[in-house]
């Protein structure tokens, strides 16, 4: 009776089996969209450039600045992506992303909502408007709840501590 007790409160070993997984794929989904959507925006930084303007977020005398957010920002988007997708600075990446995604779903609820009071005869739901992400006009409110995704992905790898599936510079 005394080994069977023991036995049972011995823990069992883990087997990686799926661990590290979900993290894996978290992982993949925002640095994957980070690098695609920084690289569209090195493709043609004039309509990004027209894209930042619409926000009215930034001054845009002297144009230095908003110049300088147009040239930098896509190539923080494209390390960003990269570091994450080989999980490297993992948390410190995806702390960065989360940061960004939060900035950026604001500026556009403000965008589409200033339209929506524009033109109150569009529903919310409705509204189709340049994210500036790099793919041309998206619906406002689809667009909202794929960062919500992308946000609860990066607060998710900035809690996880997997480090299964990581590039491991030096071995």
């Amino acid at each position: 009776m005394t080994e069977a007790v023991t036995e049972l409160a011995e823990p069992k070993k883990s087997t990686p089996g799926f661990a590290g997984v979900p993290t894996l794929i978290a992982r993949l989904i925002v640095g994957g969209i980070f690098v695609k959507y920084g690289l569209s925006k090195i493709g043609d930084p004039h309509l990004f450039l027209k894209s930042i303007e619409s926000y009215k977020i930034l001054p845009l005398d002297p144009p230095t600045l908003i110049n300088s957010i147009g040239v930098i920002l896509p190539w923080i988007e494209i390390v960003i992506g990269v570091l994450l997708i080989l999980g490297l600075a993992r948390r410190g990446g995806a702390t960065i992303s989360f940061v960004m995604l939060i900035f950026f779903t604001a500026a556009i609820a403000n965008l589409g909502y200033d339209y929506h009071l524009k033109n109150p005869n569009i529903a919310l739901t409705a509204i189709k408007l340049d994210c500036g992400c790099g793919g041309g006009p998206v619906n406002v409110a689809l667009k909202l709840l794929t960062n919500s995704g992308l946000i609860l992905l990066s607060a998710f790898l900035m809690r996880s501590s997997s480090h299964r599936f990581t590039f491991k510079p030096g071995g």
